[in-house]
């Protein structure tokens, strides 16, 4: 019995070896698996920041541009009455709204939308005050435009620091499972 005792050992060896080079392999694919998923969810997160986080920065950083210049505009015209500087303010609302409706495009989280609107309303409201006026009212004076061009300002640097903030929370969170 020797020499087939011998084959049945290495027979078993062998089947006990492959059975743990088996399992081995098996432990690898899921570990190669779940870190697929985990680099598919980084490529997500990524793809979001990139299309949408980072161009309402940009956004919002036009949009404060776009508002410092029609403010000026305002106030020329303000003062001068004169039909150049009313092109101008003109071309500088459109471009602002342009960028507003841009950024209610991208915009996905509430409060942003609804700081977003606020900003709409309270500009047309103020663009038509200076260039139609009523007959009830008078022209918003200087102070009141500056005033209300730098509250939307303002939000508008809320909105880019709170976006801001997201993509530093995403960036940390891609960091972590990265980590991992």
């Amino acid at each position: 019995g020797g020499p087939r005792r011998t084959s049945r050992v290495i027979r078993s060896l062998y089947w006990k070896l492959i059975s743990g080079f088996g399992l081995i392999i098996l432990a690898l694919v899921a570990i190669n698996g779940f870190v697929v998923f985990r680099l598919h969810e980084v490529r997500s997160t990524l793809r979001s920041m990139i299309a949408v986080d980072v161009h309402l920065i940009d956004l919002a950083r036009s949009l404060r541009a776009s508002l410092a210049e029609e403010e000026q505009s305002s106030q020329k015209f303000l003062v001068t009455r004169d039909s150049l500087y009313a092109s101008l303010l003109r071309d500088h609302a459109s471009h602002t709204a342009e960028v507003l409706d841009a950024m209610m495009g991208l915009a996905t989280d509430r409060p942003v939308r609804n700081a977003l609107r606020r900003i709409r309303r309270g500009h047309e409201g103020l663009f038509l005050g200076i260039t139609d006026p009523s007959p009830l009212h008078s022209l918003p004076s200087e102070v009141i435009v500056a005033d209300s061009m730098a509250a939307y300002v303002a939000v508008a640097e809320g909105i880019q620091r709170d976006v801001q903030h997201s993509v530093f929370g995403a960036v940390a969170g891609v960091e972590e499972t990265t980590d991992r």
